[in-house]
């Protein structure tokens, strides 16, 4: 390993599969060490019966549990985990004509940081997707527009400046993260 390079990994937990990877980055350079793939299905039933299948959320912490196994071989300089699905909601929210209130908090931030560069990897670049979100909710409804924010903690502890955001998210401090979901009733946390 050269002086610039890191191991890394990243989980994202999507609807239907979970997915690991673990690498050595440098710049411009990827090398797979590890990667895993497992279809869970987490999705399943949620529109029908608006609520998580326990079959697969024990099958959902299984896989994690082999993601931490294998985890546990690298010495990691950075972890980072992503739920794909929620921008998915999100955008599927404001095409019903809902006002989605979106928080970024703790890993979550890393999803706000404008020109994200997966190089070859099988990850999504998805501050492009963030950026139509958060326009369709700007400026679709206009009238009662939808409201995205970060958290200024969890920006700090990743050493992640304001400046490097998308634009549109309004960085909060954890007190109104609190009031935020104490006067919202339906929550989907991912």
């Amino acid at each position: 390993m050269t002086i610039h390079e890191i191991t890394a990994a990243g989980i994202d937990l999507g609807s239907n599969t979970f997915r690991l990877l673990v690498a050595n980055c440098s710049a411009g350079s990827l090398q797979v060490l590890a990667k895993k793939m497992a279809t869970v299905r987490l999705g399943r039933g949620l529109e029908d019966y608006g609520q998580l299948h326990e079959e697969s959320i024990q099958k959902g912490l299984a896989v994690l549990g082999s993601f931490k196994e294998t985890l546990a071989d690298y010495r990691l300089q950075s972890l980072r985990i992503c739920g794909t699905e929620a921008l998915r909601h999100a955008n599927g929210s404001i095409s019903l004509g809902f006002r989605p209130i979106m928080i970024l908090v703790d890993d979550g931030v890393y999803l706000a940081r404008e020109g994200q560069e997966p190089g070859q990897s099988q990850w999504l670049a998805l501050s492009e997707t963030f950026d139509e979100v958060i326009a369709r909710g700007l400026y679709e409804k206009k009238d009662d527009p939808a409201e995205f924010y970060v958290e200024k903690d969890s920006l700090h502890q990743r050493g992640i400046d304001v400046d490097d955001l998308v634009e549109g998210l309004e960085p909060i401090d954890h007190g109104k993260v609190s009031e935020l979901m104490s006067n919202h009733h339906l929550q989907l946390i991912f």
